[in-house]
């Protein structure tokens, strides 16, 4: 049980991460976490040498990419019959959506009718007392309705 006054003790992998973190930052040295955990000195100076000599590699693309994708853009941008108005527009984002959406539309159709025919059939034999009652009735009326 630890004092008010005591910190809680740390796991070592806790530990690790904090002197990366202040390594990193400027705040401490690699010998200043060392000292403050001598329990751990012989496997965290290791590990604190070869997280400070690891660095995030800088990924650019390249000048003449950036031009031709630049070049490309605007040339899809301003292009009149890529850009469809009014009916022409809906039907087209409505008829040509990417496979997976339409495909997670037609699932969702298809779970709905399912679970709607699933559920006016389970309700048939239904008696004033029972749960799907209520369906059997809106059933029966939307019969006499049609």
């Amino acid at each position: 049980m630890h004092s008010d006054r005591e910190p809680p003790e740390m796991r070592p992998e806790d530990i690790l991460a904090a002197c990366i973190d202040e390594v990193r930052s400027g705040r401490s040295t690699i010998e200043d976490c060392i000292g403050r955990h001598p329990e751990l000195r012989d496997e965290l100076q290791a590990l604190l040498e070869t997280a400070v000599s690891i660095s995030a590699p800088s990924v650019a693309p390249r000048p003449e990419f950036r031009l031709r994708s630049r070049e490309r853009l605007l040339e899809v941008m301003q292009s009149p019959e890529r850009w469809p108005s009014g009916p022409q527009l809906w039907l087209k984002s409505f008829f040509f959506m990417r496979a997976g959406l339409a495909y997670s539309l037609a699932l969702v159709v298809i779970v709905l009718l399912a679970t709607t025919g699933g559920t006016i059939f389970a309700a048939k034999d239904s008696l004033p007392s029972d749960f799907l009652y209520p369906v059997k009735i809106g059933t029966e009326k939307l019969h006499l309705a049609a």
